[in-house]
């Protein structure tokens, strides 16, 4: 158990486009502004950051209050995104933060995530939750980070080339066709480079179509599609403090002996519905299919060895719908459902020195997600907010093990973990500029099916290995002037 409370955090944002309504989205259906919402809240245009080639997720969260986002400078490990100390045990990647574009979930049901996949030329605005709210959001939501696009506006061409050191270079070619209720984009994106280093060029291609089609007055689907290969993505390794300061630029000597790498092959499709009468429709599938080569031979019965193939296949939908109560006093109930799951076909083979040697691994691992949530916003009076979430996750894991050999017995295995998470927060305002806040929230994060595969003394899925609950608590102090906004 880990427990995360007296957290004390500043930030301060100065720029002169700051909007005195900001607005984040609590839920997708009720928006409301950040000065009135009792949480820690960050809302940041992607204009308003330096201009990049916009190749790393980091590029679209800097300057951001109680956000780490550390890029690793290595197209094979993907940015690892930290939120007041959650998702600080992956070395790279996201694990214990929640990440969603335009409300279609980017982490999969055991908790994991990559940005890798993101198309970043398309968000807009960049949304990040932190403390008590965040924990209605899943089980493994010690903070949230949420993208946000916007629906193309007019017919258009673009084409952007850029370049730059390491003959890196991208290209993007997007075309808007628009019409009174239809919207439609393609875009597609080239990248290349040799990498800062030995052993350290990336190749990474993306597609990606969206359909925006006004059904009614009111409602509105949102088809999108992506697909993003990446078939050659060089590791140079990590350096020892000893090495980098001798040679930050040299290679770790394992990284040739056997020819690490990684290829990744993502696709994804959802369909959107939503409704300005308060309710909404997310459904969605993907693929993932990774090959990763490791810098030892992996020859070991017992163990995993040092090729990964893995395919991954998920699938999800997720609906809520506002019910407004007939109040003096506005008085909103948010009622949604959650179902997601995620099987990972994985194989592990041994590493000649960057060839596929034997087998060592085969297994079908399964994770089934399903929640039901609620948040109620109420104002009983016009200075006063209260806002309560409730959320019930239930999640299992299991594991088939086909490789059964001598000295590696059969280790399939099953784990179930649920709990109840929950927060509750006020927020006063004391006049136009200044508003006061007090937060409390309990939540839950689950391992993730990587985690439960490996054992310190044992082959086969770690069922000693259970869930991390949460305490915390926050309180502030917000002050919004006409081109400066503060928190305490």
């Amino acid at each position: 158990m880990f427990v995360s409370s007296h957290l004390l955090l500043l930030s301060t944002l100065a720029s002169a486009s700051v909007a005195v309504d900001e607005v984040i989205v609590v839920n997708q259906s009720k928006p409301r502004t950040a000065q009135e919402t009792p949480a820690s809240i960050s809302n940041a245009d992607v204009s308003e950051q330096p201009a990049g080639l916009r190749i790393d997720a980091a590029e679209l969260l800097k300057g951001l209050a109680g956000v780490q986002a550390d890029s690793r400078a290595n197209y094979a490990q993907d940015t690892r995104i930290t939120l007041r100390g959650f998702g600080a045990r992956s070395a790279f990647g996201v694990r214990g933060i929640v990440l969603q574009l335009d409300g279609i979930p980017l982490s999969m049901p055991d908790g994991q995530a990559q940005t890798s996949s993101i198309l970043l030329d398309e968000p807009e605005n960049v949304q990040v939750i932190r403390g008590p709210l965040a924990t209605i959001y899943g089980n493994s939501a010690g903070g949230m980070v949420q993208w946000f696009s916007r629906r193309p506006d007019a017919t258009q061409l673009r084409v952007d080339a850029m370049a730059g050191s390491n003959a890196t270079q991208r290209q993007l070619l997007q075309g808007d066709w628009v019409d009174d209720s239809t919207a439609i984009r393609v875009v597609g994106t080239r990248l290349r480079t040799d990498g800062p280093r030995d052993h350290n060029s990336a190749e990474r291609d993306q597609l990606a179509l969206r359909w925006y089609q006004d059904l009614s007055d009111s409602v509105e689907m949102i088809v999108r599609l992506d697909d993003n290969n990446a078939p050659h993505l060089q590791d140079p390794g990590s350096l020892s403090p000893d090495d980098w300061r001798a040679d930050p630029t040299q290679t770790f000597g394992g990284a040739t002996r056997f020819n690490t790498r990684k290829a990744i092959h993502h696709q994804q499709m959802s369909v959107s519905l939503r409704s300005q009468d308060g309710w909404h429709i997310n459904s969605w599938k993907g693929w993932r299919d990774i090959e990763q080569y490791l810098p030892f031979p992996g020859g070991d019965i017992r163990g995993s060895g040092a090729v990964i193939d893995l395919r991954r296949s998920f699938v999800g939908v997720d609906a809520s719908y506002d019910y407004n109560w007939e109040f003096s006093q506005p008085l909103t109930t948010t009622l949604g459902v959650h179902h997601a799951q995620q099987d990972d076909r994985r194989f592990g083979y041994e590493n000649n020195f960057g060839e596929r040697g034997e087998l060592r691994r085969n297994e079908l691992g399964e994770v089934t997600q399903q929640a039901i949530y609620s948040l109620t916003d109420w104002r009983p009076v016009d200075d006063v907010t209260i806002l309560a979430g409730l959320r019930y996750s239930d999640v299992d894991f299991r594991v088939d093990d086909y490789f059964v050999v001598p000295n590696n017995p059969d280790d399939s295995g099953a784990q179930r973990q649920h709990a109840w998470s929950w927060s509750l927060g006020l927020n006063y305002q004391i006049s136009d500029n200044w508003q006061v806040f007090i937060a409390r929230g309990n939540g839950f994060e689950t391992a993730t099916l990587t985690e439960l595969a490996y054992s310190n003394t044992e082959t086969g899925l770690n069922t000693d290995l259970g869930a991390a609950h949460n305490q915390q608590w926050e309180t502030g102090v917000k002050w919004q002037g006409e081109s400066l906004q503060a928190q305490l």
